[in-house]
């Protein structure tokens, strides 16, 4: 441990100038807590230019402490001090904590305090925002720099694996559902580094570590088996029992002319299905969550894929109707078969209301269980109400904000919707989230005026579930 502080001690007096610029970025990140309205800790927006800029200083620090005693290679001068891999080890990771990690913990600490949430509250949740933060934001320059000779190499490695990230981890809505994958396949990922980072101090293999980082970096990339994000995103349900009966049973109606959608790539020809859902429970919404449109004829069948989807949901045992789509490779492989059947695989979330909580519509702010501070406030200078509301460290949970005035309104309680931080955990490097509405001035005006009520229906998720619907003898959809 006596070598380890002393070269630690060594770094911080070489590394002055780069360690003064990460505690500066990070005294403008707190700065941004004691500004006013509109709410800049938000994970979404405000800090967006910051974050960044705080992510580039700590990665031109951690690879500047790593390079002092290049790993690659034989020729290094630290071989023949000799330094004990293990205290060079150490020395650096007491860089990481103690001039990233737990400032970062301060900051979280100091803005929350600003913004007058609770700190002490919520200290068991600033810690394990460490960890994850630790885990994107010093691991990977951390491990990247351990296999590299140099800053230009380091770089080098950065600007593709931006390119990766860029090209394949953030699909479009409707592409191939990907996020529950990316959930699973990121922890492996981290776990990879760490064992390359392990493995270079210990033995310095580097092209060995060099392969098990580029595999850690292309892993969430790799394409998953089709269905399996919902088998794995079951666990993460209440799953009453009484959602195993929950079915969507199909209204088998004569054939229609197919809907021609237009689009940029291609011409879909749909065949709407509908259906009622049968055993639900009263109070229950279903939500489904990514559809695959299939079609069999004989032995051909076609399929559409999974497909994100979001935009309805239905309360128990009303009916709706789903849309089963090809494109004109799927028309084209089914032609000349008869008859076709329509399936749509659905991915289905079963929601339920918790209690419903009510407050006063009032100037004063007031907290919400689960959900965090709130307050309705007036905003420019022509004074538009609107509810602002700011959480602490967890996401708040989702549901809905009603009005129970005569004049009833209802606002979502945003969420962000990509699920790779766990336990609800914030991600980013803000411990606050914040949103306000705006678009009801004149309800709020009204409620403030004759004394109504605001309530908070914030909903849990108690089963995820795969349901299919069918109709049959669609012979219109082959090739005219």
């Amino acid at each position: 441990m006596t070598q380890a502080i002393h070269i630690f001690r060594k770094d911080v007096r070489r590394m002055w100038p780069q360690i003064a610029l990460v505690m500066l970025a990070i005294g403008y990140f707190i700065s941004l807590a004691f500004k006013t309205y509109p709410v800049v800790l938000t994970p979404l927006s405000g800090t967006s230019l910051i974050e960044p800029l705080i992510g580039a200083t700590v990665w031109f620090l951690i690879a500047g402490v790593v390079h002092e005693e290049s790993l690659p290679g034989d020729n290094e001068f630290w071989l023949t001090r000799p330094y004990s891999r293990e205290s060079l080890l150490a020395a650096k990771v007491m860089m990481a904590v103690f001039v990233v990690a737990v400032p970062l913990f301060v900051a979280d600490g100091v803005m929350l305090w600003a913004v007058k949430l609770p700190v002490a509250e919520n200290f068991g949740g600033l810690v394990l925002r460490q960890l994850i933060t630790s885990a994107w934001l010093i691991l990977p320059p951390f491990a990247i720099a351990s296999v590299t000779g140099s800053l230009t190499q380091d770089l080098m490695a950065w600007l593709v694996g931006i390119a990766i990230v860029a090209a394949a981890y953030f699909p479009e809505p409707s592409a191939a559902l990907r996020v529950a994958y990316e959930k699973y396949a990121i922890p492996v990922a981290v776990v990879m580094l760490l064992i390359a980072v392990w493995r270079q101090y210990g033995h310095r293999s580097t092209w060995p570590n060099r392969a098990l980082i580029a595999a850690a970096v292309l892993l969430p990339a790799f394409p998953f088996p089709q269905g399996a994000s919902f088998a794995m995103e079951r666990v993460l349900a209440t799953q009453d029992p009484a959602a195993a009966n929950v079915a969507l049973a199909a209204n088998v109606t004569s054939a229609q002319e197919p809907e021609e959608l237009g689009f940029a790539t291609s011409q879909m020809h749909c065949v709407p299905i509908a259906f009622a859902v049968v055993g639900a429970q009263p109070g229950w919404r279903i939500e489904p969550l990514a559809e695959k449109s299939v079609f069999r004829a004989g032995d051909k069948h076609w399929s559409s894929g999974w497909r994100r989807v979001t935009g309805w949901s239905l309360i128990a045992a009303q009916k709706g109707s789903v849309n089963a789509c090809a494109d004109s490779s799927g028309v084209k492989a089914l032609a000349g078969s008869a008859p076709v059947s329509a399936h749509v695989e659905l991915a289905l979330a079963v929601i339920a209301d918790n209690a419903v909580t009510s407050f006063p519509v009032q100037l004063q702010p007031f907290d919400v269980p689960s959900v965090g501070r709130c307050q309705f406030k007036t905003f420019g200078w022509h004074e538009s109400y609107g509810l602002q509301c700011e959480s602490a460290v967890w996401y708040p949970a989702p549901g809905n904000v009603v009005s129970t005035t005569e004049d009833v309104w209802m606002s979502p309680i945003l969420k962000f919707d990509y699920p790779w931080v766990p336990l609800n955990l914030l991600p980013g490097l803000s411990p606050v989230y914040g949103w306000t509405t705006l678009e009801f001035d004149a309800q709020i005006r009204a409620a403030l005026a004759n004394g109504g009520r605001v309530e908070f229906r914030t909903e849990k998720r108690i089963a995820l579930l795969e349901r299919e619907v069918a109709v049959g003898d669609v012979r219109f959809l082959v090739a005219q």
